[in-house]
């Protein structure tokens, strides 16, 4: 069997003829400068040292940019600090390494980092950039939430805009530890602090729930004496301090004490209890989004109502707060029309 030895690739040689016929036009120069006898020795070196400056600034034209060769010197430079190889030079195109491809990877990550800094240092010096954290009552953020939120990242895309659903008295304690910048909560059921603004953007009225079959559910409308000797399921006190309270002081008013048997830590597992049927509940119309077979029936139009309102410090001068809450009227504007 014959075996054939493959030629080397030839390797591409610099192209030196640029820097060649500079110095040679530039050593003709010199000789024809001296030659002469008749000029004097200051013409003479005068005439050289400006042939030599001339041809000097050609010759670093050709290696700034031209030459390959500072390039070659530079990630030579660069593989001896890396102490690896980033390039294949053995074929007759530069290839890089699989250590090369690792770092072209990284770095390009890197440059994209910069760049996105430097798009963050801009906006942030308008006032765009920056963090901002909402927080909701769970039904609520279907309602309203995501339209602003489009909105919104449409005019700030650079912000970071961060989502969490607290309970009303979770938010106002948030909001003063200042680990959230505007809250939606339910006015009386929370109570005015005033380190906080607040400003009502719809009105909310609470519902009899009711478990699937029950007897009141033919009526269209109940009044709350007809749920006297109903056993109730409530929130925790904890969950909603004032929403708690003020339930209970309804059932007082209508001239009886509610018979409570079942607590319950949030909207969801409060009407898993209704569904259940261990009791009948009073809750806000809102609740009516969470997906149930629980039986909603209003209360009567005298019933008192609860405000719906934005919450945030009257310390926060911030551009992205002010610009999330224009944008927060506009969208329950149009819902209320």
């Amino acid at each position: 069997m014959q075996t054939t030895n493959a030629s080397p690739t030839p390797k591409k040689r610099m192209r030196w003829w640029i820097p060649a016929i500079i110095i040679s036009l530039a050593v003709a120069n010199i000789v024809r400068v001296r030659a002469p006898a008749d000029l004097d020795t200051m013409t003479r070196n005068f005439q050289t040292l400006l042939t030599v400056v001339a041809s000097s600034a050609l010759l670093l034209l050709w290696w700034l940019f031209l030459s390959r060769l500072r390039w070659r010197v530079r990630l030579a430079g660069l593989e001896d600090e890396l102490e690896t190889k980033l390039f294949d030079r053995s074929k007759q195109k530069l290839a890089l390494t699989p250590a090369g491809e690792c770092f072209l990877k990284e770095a390009r990550q890197i440059l994209s980092h910069v760049q996105r800094a430097a798009r963050l240092a801009l906006a942030a010096s308008r006032g765009e950039a920056g963090q901002l954290g909402v927080a909701i009552l769970p039904p609520i953020g279907g309602l309203f939430l995501p339209p602003a939120i489009r909105e919104f990242r449409e005019q700030f895309p650079v912000v970071d805009l961060t989502i969490v659903d607290l309970l009303p008295q979770e938010q106002i304690t948030a909001l003063m530890d200042r680990r959230i910048d505007i809250g939606f909560v339910p006015l009386p059921v929370v109570e005015m602090n005033p380190a906080l603004e607040f400003e009502p953007v719809r009105e909310v009225e609470l519902m009899a729930a009711l478990p699937p079959g029950h007897r009141l559910a033919k009526q269209r409308r109940l009044a709350l004496r007809k749920i006297a000797h109903e056993p109730f399921v409530m929130l925790r006190r904890s969950s909603a301090a004032l929403l708690h309270d003020w339930v209970l002081h309804l059932c007082r008013e209508a001239g009886f004490e509610a018979q409570v048997i079942k607590l319950a830590d949030g909207p969801t597992s409060i009407l898993e209890l209704v569904s259940a049927g261990f009791g009948v509940s009073l809750v806000p119309g809102l609740f009516q989004r969470f997906p149930s077979d629980v039986v909603f029936r209003p209360l009567p139009p005298k019933t008192p109502k609860f405000q719906l309102s934005l919450a945030w410090r009257r310390d926060n001068e911030s551009l992205l707060i002010k610009a999330f809450l224009e944008i927060l009227r506009k969208q329950f504007g149009k819902a209320g029309r």
